[in-house]
């Protein structure tokens, strides 16, 4: 007896070892197995059903099109106990040849936080995600807006699963990640140039939460959406993201920096230094030739001082006749004629064994000029 108790644990303890340690249970919805509300309208009840919550995709709930009779029911609704996050949908529908459905969610007070009304919604076996997540819902509502057809419902769940899609660029690639979903075996991802599809596959079989999509082109917005497939093989559809990689940074050449050539100094005007006074050397005259006495002046005469540029004064002791010959020089030269030069004599200031000495002046030296007028009597 001991013996066949030991065989029999031992092939227990086999039987559980080679079960699969990573099997993941099926996507359960917040719908799944609930009892819903049928009516003809968001606010009434005209009784209820499970069928399509029963996870059978062959039993169905006749959802009639919409007519104004109390007694059709057009709508399914179900109230949950307490408020939760929905961002995820599934609608089955048998029939379905592309009619348009209606969704609306409301808050505990009755507010509407999500309306989609009368328009064409996907109805066949996959889970699909709304464009945000839903906070708070208190009620859900599914009609049939259409006014000549009955939609065969078999499933209609919601969810909120961890299964979001995001997509940004990184470097020269757009990158993909995702939340695990529920079952969920493996993954594939699609891709659009165009929001909503049609979508094109650009990988399967993939086990990481995440994809490198590097066939892009900058510029381009790509949308994407990605499927998980659990054992059983449904598919459950993510949101749709989307993502652009950026033109490149053009590499700006620098502009050459101009050479500046220095414009030429200015050589300065040289400073007129002023010729020294020469002491003359006492040198005996001779007998034969004294040194004659200078006449003294008589008549008209005047001081002239001429400033040159250089701040240089020069003083001449002169007759008003050569006064009058300089001033009629200096004007003739400032219309344009005459010479570059005046010679000023300097008589009396004729020191030394010279015969005579003379100040020549510059025309475009001279700064200002000053004459003081006197009378000399003998």
């Amino acid at each position: 007896m001991k013996k066949r108790l030991s065989l029999f644990l031992v092939l227990l303890l086999i039987s559980i070892a080679i079960i699969p340690a990573n099997i993941q249970a099926e996507t359960v919805g917040l719908l799944t197995g609930k009892t819903i509300k049928t009516a003809s309208n968001r606010d009434g009840s005209i009784g209820t059903t499970t069928v399509v919550t029963d996870g059978k995709a062959d039993t169905y709930f006749d959802l009639k099109a919409q007519v104004s009779n109390s007694a059709v029911t057009d709508y399914l609704i179900y109230e949950f106990a307490t408020p939760v996050d929905i961002n995820a949908f599934k609608v089955q529908i048998i029939n379905f040849k592309n009619e348009n459905l209606a969704f609306e969610f409301f808050d505990k007070d009755g507010k509407i936080l999500y309306q989609l009304w009368s328009q064409k919604i996907v109805g066949d076996e996959l889970i699909y995600y709304f464009p945000s997540k839903l906070l708070n819902v208190k009620k859900a509502v599914l009609t049939n807006p259409n006014t000549s057809t009955d939609l065969k419902v078999a499933e209609w769940n919601l969810y909120n699963s961890s299964f979001s899609l995001s997509a940004e660029p990184d470097s020269n690639q757009i990158k993909l990640n995702w939340g695990q979903a529920d079952g969920a075996q493996s993954y594939s991802v699609e891709r659009s140039l165009t929001p909503g599809g049609p979508y094109s596959g650009i990988a399967s079989n993939v086990t990481d939460l995440f994809f490198e999509d590097v066939n892009v082109e900058s510029g381009t917005q790509y949308y994407y959406i990605t499927y998980a497939l659990d054992k059983s093989g449904v598919k459950i559809a993510s949101n749709e993201a989307s993502a652009e990689l950026p033109e490149p940074t053009p590499t700006v050449t620098p502009e050459p920096t101009p050479i500046v050539t220095p414009e030429p100094t200015n050589t300065p005007e040289p400073t007129v230094t002023p010729e020294p006074t020469i002491e003359p050397t006492t040198t005996p005259s001779p007998p034969a030739s004294p040194t004659p006495t200078p006449e003294p002046a008589t008549g008209n005469r005047a001081i002239l001082v001429v400033t040159m540029n250089t701040g240089l004064e020069k003083e001449f002791e002169l007759s008003m006749t050569e006064v009058n010959a300089f001033i009629s020089w200096y004007e003739n030269k400032q219309d344009g004629t005459g010479t570059a030069s005046y010679a000023i004599n300097k008589h009396n200031n004729n020191k030394g064994p010279f015969s005579s000495r003379k100040d020549y002046v510059i025309f475009d030296k001279i700064l200002t000029f000053e004459v003081s007028e006197y009378s000399v009597t003998e």
